[in-house]
């Protein structure tokens, strides 16, 4: 018998980064989020929550399992956004996971105050989940994103930076390095949440390594761009979030090259397989192409009909 229950602290944490990969390990596929998403939803996602101690983002998650406490389920809502991660053979419960989070997402929301549906992102590929949410009412707006993955094979490509211009790890013991960090993050991206003692937050990620955390230093010594690079050790694979350039330093090269020594550092450490993923057709698309992904999924948007 499989029952659901609430998320309980640091030791489900550990439980839900082994679910997901272990769900690797059986498919092959990026069918659940693999271990970067996870550690970016609570040290990025709610990193002001992680800094005040509050953790209020832990009542959004319920853990589904067996009765040897086996974990086969977990289901994620951030804000109005829900990710489902299930074990390969358990799918049989993705219908009583979507019961708990229609429930509680109306009940987030007393009196319909904040009317905007739930929403849900699934695989071109994954008919099955299709299916359950078409017969919800939930219906397909389209799809929103590619997954990219190219291999860590030799020979990897290169790119040369703009004179001046070179590629290091950023050094998270320095505090004028993490407010560089914080400001090219910002830039990139346009907003504005970044700051030195969010970067550090970030360190604390169990999958977060300082040797991955590549930044492009200007002539002046700003940072022009920054990407962090995450690896599942077990299943030998890297994946690449975020990747960011400062508008002012754009259209120089800087995203491809640096993510050609990304490429080169998740060899060394003997992955296999490199993934991405990004907007539909936009910038970030191109410059993943350029350096050699290939699209191995898409991501469709489905809606819960409004209240």
């Amino acid at each position: 018998m499989i029952r659901s229950r609430a998320y309980a602290g640091e030791a489900d944490y550990q439980r839900v980064h082994d679910l997901l990969v272990e769900s690797y390990a059986l498919t092959g596929t990026t069918q659940n989020w693999t271990i970067d998403c996870w550690d970016w939803f609570r040290y990025n996602g709610h990193v002001f929550e992680e800094i005040d101690g509050s953790h209020r983002w832990q009542s959004d998650v319920r853990l589904w399992q067996t009765e040897r406490r086996k974990l086969v389920g977990a289901a994620i809502l951030d804000d109005r956004d829900l990710f489902l991660q299930v074990h390969p053979y358990f799918r049989r419960i993705e219908g009583e996971m979507l019961d708990w989070a229609e429930r509680h997402d109306q009940e987030g929301c007393p009196g319909g105050v904040d009317n905007a549906p739930l929403s849900i992102y699934v695989f071109e590929h994954d008919q099955q989940r299709q299916a359950l949410l078409r017969g919800r009412g939930y219906r397909n707006l389209g799809h929103e994103s590619n997954i990219r993955a190219r291999s860590l094979d030799p020979p990897l490509p290169t790119f040369g930076l703009p004179p001046g211009y070179f590629i290091r790890s950023l050094d998270g013991q320095d505090r004028e390095d993490l407010a560089k960090r914080a400001a090219v993050a910002n830039a990139a991206f346009g907003i504005t949440k970044h700051r030195a003692e969010t970067i550090q937050v970030l360190q604390r990620a169990p999958s977060y390594d300082p040797e991955l955390d590549l930044v492009v230093v200007a002539p002046d010594a700003s940072f022009a761009a920054y990407c962090v690079l995450w690896v599942d050790g077990a299943n030998r694979i890297g994946m690449f979030g975020p990747v960011g350039t400062h508008p002012a330093h754009q259209r120089r090269g800087l995203g491809r090259a640096m993510m050609c020594e990304g490429l080169r550092r998740l060899q060394a450490l003997r992955t296999r397989t490199a993934y991405v993923d990004c907007d539909a057709g936009g910038v970030a698309d191109r410059l993943y192409q350029a350096v050699g992904f290939r699209q191995c999924d898409r991501l469709h948007h489905w809606q819960k009909a409004g209240r």
